[in-house]
């Protein structure tokens, strides 16, 4: 699941609205990051923050009752050009824009389709077929695993993006009337 709306609607502050955000984005930077590989192993809903979670890590496995969706535009947020790559290097522009822009939520087997997860695999064996790969990838040498995923995270442009660039608009929609607004609507219909 993702982030706690309802903690980020208490917010008045922006210094408030920056700590937030920065601890979220701080922690999908180390996981991005990470000199090692990282896996997620996902089952259930993945929305939001946990979304771009399993975007930051090297590879995605999946249930196949898994659900995906990063709503930040129904809620009038945004996210900063660092980690809206995340998504972008997973599924591509045109298919970013479709699933931040309408909101919609996905199957594992769309996501799977976009690129979003690598393998779908009955609950069941989701978490014996996901150690199988880390034990796998574990068995090869870890400077060559740095240093491959370093080089494709160079070329894929990720590295090159600095997560303060547009901080300022990501802070300050945690703030806004706009989001305010549509979580206290949001929890009004719960």
């Amino acid at each position: 699941s993702g982030a706690n709306t309802n903690e980020a609607s208490s917010l008045t502050t922006f210094e408030q609205a920056k700590d937030l955000w920065h601890s979220i984005r701080d922690c999908l930077r180390l996981v991005k990051e990470f000199d090692l590989p990282t896996i997620a192993m996902i089952s259930g809903t993945c929305f939001g923050g946990g979304c771009l979670l399993a975007c930051a890590c090297d590879l995605r496995m999946a249930s196949d009752d898994a659900m995906f969706a990063i709503p930040i535009a129904r809620l009038g947020l945004v996210l900063d050009d660092y980690t809206m790559s995340f998504v972008v290097d997973c599924i591509g522009p045109a298919n970013t824009k479709r699933l931040i822009m309408t909101g919609e939520s996905i199957s594992s087997a769309e996501a799977q389709r976009l690129g979003l997860v690598h393998q779908v695999l009955p609950l069941s064996q989701l978490r014996a077929t996901t150690m199988e790969m880390a034990n796998r990838m574990a068995s090869n040498d870890a400077f060559s695993l740095t240093v491959t995923k370093k080089s494709v995270n160079r070329i894929a442009g990720c590295a090159a993006l600095a997560p303060e660039v547009n901080d300022v608009e990501v802070t300050t929609a945690f703030i806004s009337e706009s989001f305010q607004s549509r979580v206290n609507k949001k929890r009004s219909l719960s």
